[in-house]
């Protein structure tokens, strides 16, 4: 809704970490906290820099974020262009229609491990969810063109 937003967003993507979002208190108490752990992989504790360091690779190797954005329109290079950390740093993921016996097929080898008593349930929660993603996919067509 707010760009502003994406400022940070960037920042956490290109860097692993938003400048000023934290007292410098809570960023010693932070770094403190990974001091045991950095200490027995060779880091070298006595500096504040290589903790730090040490702190935000942790970062980058935990966390993960899952953004959405519609490519429809211009908004979305707008932004990629704007906020380069967008495209560069994350992995986009474009999902087209799939057909409906690739659903159901998908679905069937998912539920083939769950216990659901019987064939002919199975199948029908099979049949309901490949109807379920495709409904979906056509009233977000109908959403778009209004």
């Amino acid at each position: 809704m707010d760009d502003a937003f994406l400022v940070y967003i960037n920042e956490m993507l290109t860097s692993g970490w938003i400048p000023d979002l934290f007292e410098a208190e809570d960023v010693l108490n932070m770094v403190g906290a990974v001091r045991n752990e950095a200490k027995a992989n060779g880091v070298m504790v006595d500096d504040q820099g290589a903790l730090f360091d040490y702190m935000l690779q942790r970062i980058k190797r935990n966390l993960h974020v899952v953004l959405c954005f519609s490519p429809v329109g211009d908004l979305f290079r707008i932004r990629a262009r704007r906020f380069p950390g967008i495209v560069n740093c994350t992995s986009i993921d474009r999902f087209m229609p799939w057909p409906r016996d690739a659903l159901v097929s998908v679905a069937e080898r998912f539920l083939k491990d769950v216990d659901l008593e019987d064939d002919s349930i199975a199948k029908g929660v099979g049949d309901f969810m490949a109807d379920a993603h495709l409904s979906v996919t056509e009233k977000s067509a109908v959403y778009l063109e209004r």
